[in-house]
């Protein structure tokens, strides 16, 4: 496990470093207003896109089992199906979206359609993409898994950034996300139908597995209401602040959410070991151990960090063009870090089949977003409401944890 987180961490710092790279780029190239605008785009198509994770945890975990109990011969078709469900899904949401224009473009403060456009077919786009790195997970492809995603973000800056020098500005961004997304989902799905049909050249094999609302729901919920506390301030701070504001609260956002990122390698390979040990009957509690004091250390390393060198580095990656922000960046990290931990907690009771965790989470998101419209006087008290929500959730996560084992001791 400690391998391979190594080597997904690696691949989680390389592409969070070219995903800032990235938004680096676009709060140097862009406006103002733009920047913020894409930033809240970004944000709520995270939102959107958070039911999607239920699939992906569960699309991860059928694939591990499958692969314990060698039913080789069933991962083309099942790999099939999802992509059907999930095509279908994309056609209802582009139906029903078109009816939603006029209230998305109030809220996000809309001049044109093609930010809306640019909107629907991210989703499209990221959920095969998705499917593609559940099958990559669950088959513990991990150099893959990181190299493809890695690909993807040299595709998307490099192609942004032309488009943008050749005068196109934010319509040019939205034009790079978009081809980078295309070309990645058709080389992983190009690698994923060929090495099963290598694999298993009669390809007779169906799978019996059907989604379960039961386990699904529960997931979901985690899975939405995780991007509520951690991805929608950026968008109401856009909706409650003018736009220079929140524009300065963006930029802060954008290099503080690292300290929520680097854990996603770890949690990566976590999930699908976690899954195949439970399916043998085999304990996991060094790999909680292990995962934890991983995400701990290197989360804690990074908002002290931005402790201590906030203003600075706000300065060196923007310039002098968000003068606040260095101060938010400050208290962002250390905001920020309890959600960390609770990522890992998260995906190692949901991957044990766990899910009263993910029912905490529904009455704590709503709470939290509820909150800042509350006390959102100014940008230090939704710091301090995302840091709150995300400390509550840490001490029930991991409180449910340790008396899960005392119990065991005591058996």
């Amino acid at each position: 496990m400690l391998s391979s987180g190594i080597l997904m961490t690696s691949f989680g710092i390389l592409g969070g470093l070219l995903g800032y790279v990235f938004q680096v780029l676009m709060g140097r190239f862009l406006s103002p207003k733009d920047f913020v605008l894409l930033g809240a785009l970004m944000g709520m198509s995270s939102f959107v896109l958070s039911p999607l994770g239920a699939l992906v945890m569960i699309v991860t975990k059928r694939v591990s089992i499958y692969l314990v109990n060698n039913q080789h011969s069933e991962l083309l078709n099942y790999y099939k199906e999802i992509n059907i469900i999930s095509i279908k899904v994309v056609l209802i949401l582009l139906i029903t979206s078109s009816l939603l224009f006029a209230e998305f473009q109030n809220f996000f403060k809309l001049t044109n359609i093609l930010p809306f456009i640019f909107f629907v077919l991210v989703i499209l786009f990221a959920i095969l993409q998705s499917i593609n790195n559940a099958f990559f997970q669950g088959r513990k492809f991990f150099l893959l898994l990181g190299g493809i995603g890695l690909f993807g973000s040299v595709l998307k800056i490099s192609i942004s950034v032309i488009l943008i020098l050749l005068n196109l500005g934010l319509n040019g961004v939205f034009a790079g996300i978009l081809l980078s997304l295309l070309t990645v989902w058709l080389l992983g799905r190009k690698y994923i139908i060929t090495d099963t049909i290598y694999k298993n050249p009669s390809g007779t094999g169906r799978s019996n597995e059907r989604l379960d609302l039961k386990t699904v729901l529960p997931i979901m919920v985690a899975n939405i209401a995780f991007v509520m506390m951690t991805q929608l301030d950026v968008v109401l701070v856009n909706y409650y602040f003018d736009s220079d504001l929140a524009a300065e609260y963006a930029a802060a956002a954008v290099l503080g959410k690292a300290v929520l990122y680097l854990p996603g390698g770890i949690v990566t390979v976590l999930y699908p070991m976690v899954a195949e040990r439970h399916a043998m009957s085999k304990t996991s509690a060094h790999l909680l151990v292990q995962a934890l004091t991983a995400t701990f250390f290197a989360c804690g390393s990074a908002a002290l960090f931005y402790w201590f060198m906030g203003p600075a580095l706000v300065s060196f990656f923007y310039g002098g063009k968000y003068l606040l922000a260095g101060e938010y960046l400050s208290f962002y990290g250390f905001a920020i870090l309890p959600m960390a931990l609770v990522m890992v907690a998260e995906h190692f009771l949901i991957a044990k089949g766990r899910v009263l965790f993910a029912w905490i989470f529904l009455i704590v998101a709503p709470l939290q977003l509820l909150a800042i419209q509350f006390f959102h006087q100014d940008i230090e008290n939704v710091i301090y409401v995302i840091a709150g929500g995300g400390v509550f959730m840490c001490i029930i996560g991991y409180g449910m944890l340790l008396r899960d084992y005392f119990r065991n001791i005591n058996k």
